[in-house]
């Protein structure tokens, strides 16, 4: 009996399957179109029973009601998760996933995402732990001077270690870099006629050279950390080389990888401003014209007399609250003059007439009529000097001068039109009177 049943249902199914496809109804429902096909999720309910995937479910569409029940057409339903959140705000060492910590390799990593050295891990929530400012939401959408010192609060307990949270990547609830947060009301306002700015100083130098270029800061007296991006014309300008200022900033990380553009993050200042946030973290003094740092270049030989002008852009700066600046951005010029020729030098021994032997510890002078600036030499064990570091073009005198000698010449005397050697003088002892 039983097995007459299952061959009759076989029997049913192989027909239905077999049919031209043909809208079907009966009763309160009607099922239009029909696939073989593993369908979406909890697609059919009615009264006390739901259908999940189905042979004979309705293609894709939409729904098809009968009372009681409703058939909903598609696949199941995926959407892709959100990444599993791990770590602390501010802990981005070791990369890429931190490593339970928040210590100084922090601070320094995250330098480096703000002046480029190292680009940021998408695979990862390393975006979300470094833009670590403001505290309260756990990162605004952008990494700046404020994140370097919303991470050194980490680091020395300022700040009480939060687990990661806020926006995954740039851009994300991001906020107005003069939005101030955690603003002490002192803080709040710069001196009149102080404004803070950041500024690119004049500046000249010769093709085929050196020109150093000064970075001076107006400051409040709270900035603490400073970022900012320089851009130069490689054409004109090459090899930067970031020396020390005067405004205190021992820390001066930039990155000049790329040519034509230099990204620093620069802190590190030993002042604590009396209205301070966080005493262990320095800020600059308050003043004008205050030198962050110079940036010395190489200028093309083959550079036009002309002028070239490098721009600031990006420039933000911090307090230790974090409170986030945005100072202003001033620009001058580098003027490039015309080759000058390089200096060189005049040379020579002085000898006794007699036996051509050498003379030692001979005073000679050389004057530069061109300048008035007199220079003095002695001759060494084997009779010679030499004076170094001279103009050409230049109209230089040179004397011998000894209490027991006489010297001939009396003196040479010449416009210096390059490197001059074989300037001679003979010596006569001087014969005691009788």
């Amino acid at each position: 009996m039983k097995t007459s049943i299952i061959k009759l249902a076989a029997a049913y199914l192989i027909l239905f399957l077999s049919i031209p496809v043909q809208p079907q109804s009966g009763g309160a429902f009607e099922i239009t179109q029909s696939v073989i096909a593993g369908g979406g999720g909890q697609n059919a309910t009615g009264g006390t029973f739901s259908l999940d995937g189905t042979i004979g479910q309705s293609i894709a569409g939409g729904a098809l009601n009968g009372s009681p029940f409703a058939v909903t057409s598609g696949f199941w339903n995926f959407s892709p998760t959100t990444p599993v959140v791990q770590g602390f705000e501010g802990d981005v060492a070791s990369r890429p996933n931190g490593d339970g910590s928040i210590l100084s390799n922090d601070v320094v990593q995250v330098r480096r995402f703000l002046n480029g050295t190292h680009t940021i891990d998408p695979s990862v929530n390393e975006f979300q732990r470094a833009d670590s400012f403001p505290f309260a939401t756990k990162g605004d959408g952008a990494i700046n001077s404020a994140d370097v010192v919303q991470t050194r609060r980490y680091q020395n307990g300022t700040s009480p270690q939060q687990t990661a949270g806020g926006p995954l990547q740039a851009g994300g609830a991001k906020q107005s870099l003069t939005d101030e947060v955690e603003k002490p009301e002192a803080e709040s306002k710069a001196p009149e006629g102080n404004p803070r700015e950041v500024r690119v100083e004049n500046a000249t130098g010769s093709a085929g050279q050196t020109v150093t270029v000064n970075i001076r800061v107006n400051a409040v007296g709270n900035e603490a950390e400073y970022g900012f991006i320089l851009s130069y014309d490689q054409t004109k300008l090459s090899n930067p080389v970031i020396g020390a200022g005067t405004a205190g900033a021992s820390v001066r990380s930039c990155n000049i990888a790329t040519a034509g553009t230099i990204n620093c993050s620069v802190g590190g200042f030993p002042n604590n401003n009396p209205t301070s946030s966080d005493a262990g973290i320095g800020e600059t003094g308050a003043g004008t014209n205050q030198l962050l740092i110079t940036i010395t270049f190489t200028v093309a030989a083959n550079a036009p007399v002309a002028t070239t002008a490098p721009a600031l852009s990006n420039v933000n700066a911090s307090s230790d609250a974090p409170q986030l600046f945005t100072p202003t951005a001033t620009n001058k010029t580098v003027t490039i003059l015309a080759p000058t020729a390089a200096p060189v030098s005049i040379s020579g021994r002085i000898h006794s007439g007699k036996d051509n032997g050498i003379i030692r510890r001979v005073r000679v002078h050389l004057i530069d009529a061109t300048t008035g600036i007199e220079r003095v030499a002695q001759t060494s064990f084997d009779g010679a000097y030499r004076f170094g570091e001279l103009e050409v073009r230049h109209f230089y005198i040179i004397k011998a001068e000894s209490k027991n000698f006489l010297f001939s010449p009396d003196s040479h005397a010449f416009e210096l039109l390059g490197e001059t050697t074989d300037v001679d003088f003979t010596g006569e002892r001087i014969q005691p009177s009788q």
